[in-house]
């Protein structure tokens, strides 16, 4: 990574340099410990970097003084913590650089706390330091990296990857009054992407909770750098009063800085770039006195509470823990560059009915398409719009006048530094005050653009099963697999540890060949993905044992995302309640599904199950679920399942589409279920067939709330259970109840007869059912 730092920073690396002549080089913890316990103001310790600083925990307790701090360092990129490793600091005037946490986790405590067991630390600092592959191996096994207490301590010119398990980046905690009033700065660090964590909890930063919401806490959070940071809803959480959020840039971020409890925080002169990406968003209001202007939000593609921006309707006489009024805020000086919502009175539904009142929308800019949507909730003039400009017509009115701008849709990238972003904004919109300085940052583009991976390609036959389960154990990197046409009679379960593909060259066959169960044919384990096609699952070989699945997750997860595509291939005779020819497993997440011109037939268990997060805090095992041009045929149980249970609104998924499928005999059971899609957020089924099936209870099982959106079109029940909804709201106008008049059942073709009153009657004009028949 190249870093050009500021002036003052590169003489705090001069200097850092100078003592290294003085510093007391340490080689093992007993001498660092040693070291810490007699260091005196204006002593340096530097960590040998010839030395494997495995299960390092430092407890840097120590008091240095304003004019003569205490350093902690290594030599810049060569000192390596990993394993067990961690750092506490305690004390006065400490100083840690040049460090960086790689290939391991905390096990007990934060990455780095600034609060030893006895001790909080004050004016202290982190700096020049990276966390980098340092999650724990468990998804929700919750921890974060790094700390704040006491005050006045300062976090800097840091690189934090990417935390893939639960529990917030960073935290500023208040519970404790030496902890208040803290002053804090975080600043100039690169935050180097969050993935979804498909949960609440998955904040970069947090400052505060709600207990102590009221409680100032006055830190500042400017001149850093947040890509792609989509851990949840909430990019920063601020839950505090009296905090700064300056100077920032948020890149292509699915998620807001959100004032989620506290009072009087500013939020200004920042950057959100949205490129249109799904779900990307700016900011959202709760509670009073914020102030929120001069900032840059430009193509946000995200709504509701993903708007450009979101003013939160509020719980009359709420909890803390809940949402407060929004009152007494200003809006003003702001661009809206190519965003796609704007909501006031955001999340108004039968418990949040209180509208913002006295908020000021003022000489903001806002510049976009038609299709823009500014959304009022209220229209009760909670939301005092005056002086705006807009080209959009449809918001010409009062508080807006016309502006001459045209329409600038643009990608930006980081190819210049976002130059070409500041120069279109300082040339063109004279009301944006400032826009963000970026000098001291060169974006290292191994971390913000795709690599591009060596591809190993190989064939096997059915009689070089032992080469092909050594090959993938082996091989570390992307693998293409060709299958020649045979019987693979397997005695243990193919492992995926790389993004592996496996095509057939004919007819495949995969059956277990001892006479004990196997867990499944394939395995996709931690760093796998796979793509396959052609294959029969047969998990009913002569007197061989059972198959538990076809393609799962490992029994206790995986912490890194997956992704899984299957095309034409044949899952058949999965033959106990329990198993699942395609399966996630707890503690495990999928990115995409896709399941194209495939067969289920002849399984008792859910064939496609995504349902394993039983505890109801809204977590769920897949983002986005696509099942297209398939038959479920003769299945004891149920088609399709995906569970989220609970009401957290701080995700997005499921997202789970349905299209051109059948369903034929599936499920007859009482009470039973064809698909269900509990907590779905996104739903569409359509132009499929449900045929004699879900006879003792529904065809599809929905429990949605008002915001999901779920829709039910262009297909047929025929002799098949009821569509259960919540809300009522989801079928469409094209919807029949007729016999579809198959080919022929008995040979498993499910193409529609030239007569069929369903022919080329699908949303595409296409038949509804399947496409074609190569399954």
């Amino acid at each position: 990574m190249k870093v050009i730092y500021k002036k003052s920073f590169l003489l705090f690396v001069l200097v850092i340099f100078i003592t290294k002549a003085m510093a007391n080089l340490v080689n093992n913890q007993t001498e660092l410990n040693l070291a810490i316990k007699n260091a005196k103001p204006g002593d340096s310790i530097l960590l040998s970097s010839a030395v494997n600083w495995q299960n390092t925990n430092i407890i840097f307790e120590a008091n240095g003084t304003k004019e003569n701090p205490i350093l902690l360092m290594g030599y810049p990129n060569a000192v390596k913590l990993t394993g067990n490793s961690s750092i506490a600091i305690g004390g006065n005037y400490l100083v840690i650089q040049n460090f960086q946490f790689v290939d391991g986790f905390a096990k007990d405590r934060a990455t780095i706390e600034f609060r030893t067991r006895n001790t909080l630390a004050n004016n202290c600092r982190v700096t020049n330091c990276t966390i980098k592959n340092f999650s724990k191996p468990v998804r929700f096994d919750t921890d974060s990296w790094i700390v704040f207490w006491g005050k006045n301590n300062r976090f800097d010119h840091n690189f934090i990857d990417d935390k893939l398990n639960g529990g917030c980046t960073l935290i500023v905690e208040l519970n404790d009054t030496r902890s208040q009033n803290n002053n804090h700065l975080i600043d100039s660090n690169f935050f180097a992407g969050r993935s979804p964590l498909a949960s609440n909890g998955g904040e970069t930063i947090r400052v505060g909770v709600s207990r102590y919401s009221m409680t100032s806490s006055n830190t500042i959070i400017k001149d850093n750098l947040f890509s792609r940071n989509s851990g949840e809803v909430e990019i920063i959480s601020i839950k505090s009063c009296n905090n700064k959020i300056l100077n920032n840039t948020f890149f292509e971020c699915e998620g807001s800085v959100v004032l989620r409890h506290g009072q009087s925080t500013t939020i200004a002169n920042n950057i959100f770039v949205g490129n249109q990406k799904p779900n990307t968003g700016g900011v959202r209001i709760i509670d009073s006195g914020h102030i929120v202007q001069n900032n840059v939000f430009v193509g946000l593609a995200g709504n509701r509470f993903r708007s450009a921006l979101a003013v939160m309707n509020a719980v009359p006489n709420s909890l803390p823990s809940r949402y407060l009024h929004v009152k007494d805020a200003t809006v003003k000086n702001n661009l809206f560059l190519d965003c796609s919502t704007i909501i006031f009175g955001s999340g108004k539904d039968v418990e949040r009915t209180l509208a913002p009142t006295n908020v000021s929308f003022i000489n903001n800019t806002i510049i976009g398409k038609e299709n823009f949507l500014l959304i009022d909730n209220n229209n009760d003039n909670g939301i005092k719009q005056t002086k705006n400009t807009t080209n959009i017509l449809s918001l010409q009115k009062p508080g807006f006048k016309k502006n001459s701008y045209a329409n600038t849709a643009t990608y930006f990238d980081f190819e210049d530094d976002l130059n070409q972003l500041k120069l279109l904004l300082v040339n063109s919109f004279s009301n944006v005050v400032a826009v963000n300085e970026l000098h001291w940052l060169s974006f290292p583009k191994e971390f913000l653009l795709a690599t591009v991976e060596p591809v190993i390609e190989r064939t096997f036959s059915s009689n070089e099963l032992p080469q092909l389960y050594n090959f993938l154990l082996q091989t570390n990197t992307t693998t293409n697999i060709k299958l020649k046409a045979g019987r693979y009679i397997l005695n243990k379960e193919l492992q995926i540890k790389n993004k592996t593909t496996i095509v057939t060259d004919g007819l495949v066959e995969f059956v277990n060949g001892t006479d004990k169960t196997l867990p499944s044919f394939i395995i996709i384990n931690e760093g796998g993905s796979l793509n396959v096609s052609g294959i029969v699952f047969n998990a009913n070989f002569k007197d061989a044992g059972d198959v538990q699945g076809a393609i799962v997750t490992p029994k206790d997860g995986l912490l890194h995302h997956y992704n899984l595509n299957i095309n034409n291939c044949v899952f058949k005779d999965f033959n106990e309640s329990g198993y699942s020819p395609v399966r996630g497993t707890k503690n495990s997440l999928a990115d995409n599904i896709k399941i194209f011109n495939s067969t289920f037939s002849g399984n008792a268990g859910v064939c496609v199950d995504y349902a394993s997060e039983k505890d109801d805090k809204g977590i769920y095992n897949v983002e986005n679920l696509l099942i297209e041009n398939c038959v479920f045929s003769n299945n004891l149980g149920p088609a399709i399942n995906v569970y989220r249970g609970g009401n957290d609104e701080s995700t997005t998924g499921p997202s789970v589409t349905i299209n051109h499928c059948v369903f034929n005999n599936v499920d007859n059971r009482q009470q039973s279920y064809v698909v269900r899609l509990l907590g779905a957020q996104y739903a569409r089924v359509t132009n499929s067939i449900f045929n004699n099936s879900g006879l003792g209870g529904r065809s599809i099982w929905f429990e949605e709330y008002d915001w999901d959106n779920i829709k039910v079109d262009y297909c047929s029940f025929y002799n098949s259970g009821r569509v259960q909804t919540f809300h009522h709201k989801l079928f469409g106008k094209n919807n029949f109840m007729i016999a579809p008049n198959f080919v022929n059942v008995l040979q498993q073709n499910f193409m529609l007869k030239s007569n069929s009153l369903l022919k080329n009657k699908g949303s595409d004009k296409k038949d509804i059912g399947i496409s074609n028949n190569k399954l």
